[in-house]
């Protein structure tokens, strides 16, 4: 049986041609043609393409951080909750080694790690975001996360609900959101969930800190139906004052919207949802925001 000519090609050379095949179907299509091809494609490219995860897997962006040559191709990520079985997970499982990825060392998953096991998870997120260089698409979801705690009075003990962060620390958030925000490709951008509680302050100007900011809004939301719904709360529990509506008494909001469509059309539809339970504390607007690089999670 004739061998296809493109099989003569060096691998390094038909692995970049294959990576400029964006769809998962079309990679199926493609690796169906012949056993040749299908050895190059399943799963060096199938399995890279789209993320779909329930929270920040220690073992899974561990691997996506070491395997940089496949992370780069990667075009959809989309986070969410543990409870969230909407949609299906869709993550790399064959080539994950579990003796590398899986040490604790590694992936900051040792009992004893502490402060600096969540540093090395966050790290491990941010350098695989960092590498995906065609990223298109990132979705955070982190609704209804709570925990239980039990609180003594004079009068005997009670429970409550404690919501739980996207991350241990807000300085992690920070620096996960600013490598999504320097991504050139991003077409879309989807925060739900608790995100900028840590935020004390706001500029309407390119000096606005937080990640998620007007100048992004403005690059992603031109020539789209703008949505920025900030504060809706979750049906299931009493969250604050929508952070919408505390904008929109300061004209803040409004603000955002103009600047957002008053800037030149892209060359694709863009879209940007944020929904967060949480209003930012507005009162020293004059301060600039500040967020950690991933950089300065190393320290």
């Amino acid at each position: 049986m004739a061998t296809a000519p493109i099989l003569g090609l060096p691998h390094e050379l038909l692995f970049e041609i294959i990576s400029l095949i964006p769809e998962p179907e079309d990679l199926l299509s493609l690796a169906l043609t012949c056993s040749g091809l299908c050895a190059h494609v399943v799963p060096y490219h199938t399995d890279y393409r789209v993320l779909r995860v329930r929270t920040l897997n220690p073992t899974l962006f561990a691997h996506l951080a070491r395997r940089t040559d496949l992370t780069r191709n990667i075009r959809h990520v989309h986070i969410s909750e543990r409870h969230n079985y909407i949609r299906g997970d869709r993550v790399p499982t064959k080539l994950v080694d579990m003796r590398v990825d899986g040490d604790p060392a590694v992936n900051g998953t040792a009992p004893d790690a502490g402060a600096e096991g969540e540093r090395v998870k966050a790290l491990n997120v941010c350098k695989a975001l960092r590498c995906m260089t065609d990223l298109q698409s990132f979705t955070w979801e982190w609704n209804g996360v709570y925990r239980e705690e039990t609180t003594y009075g004079p009068y005997g003990s009670a429970r409550k609900r404690v919501v739980v962060m996207p991350t241990s620390e807000p300085r992690f958030e920070d620096a996960i959101l600013a490598e999504v925000a320097r991504k050139p490709t991003l077409r879309h951008f989807g925060l739900s969930g608790p995100f900028g509680a840590h935020v004390s302050g706001l500029s309407l100007d390119n000096k606005f800190g937080y990640p998620v900011s007007a100048a992004m809004v403005a690059r992603l939301c031109i020539s789209a139906v703008l949505t920025v719904i900030l504060g809706v709360a979750s049906l299931q529990s009493q969250e604050p004052q929508p952070l919408r509506r505390h904008m929109a008494q300061r004209g803040q909001y409004s603000a955002i919207v103009h600047h957002a469509i008053a800037m030149p059309e892209p060359r694709g539809a863009s879209s940007l949802f944020i929904s967060s339970g949480y209003p930012i504390n507005y009162r020293s607007r004059c301060r600039p925001l500040s967020f950690h690089s991933s950089s300065a999670i190393c320290q």
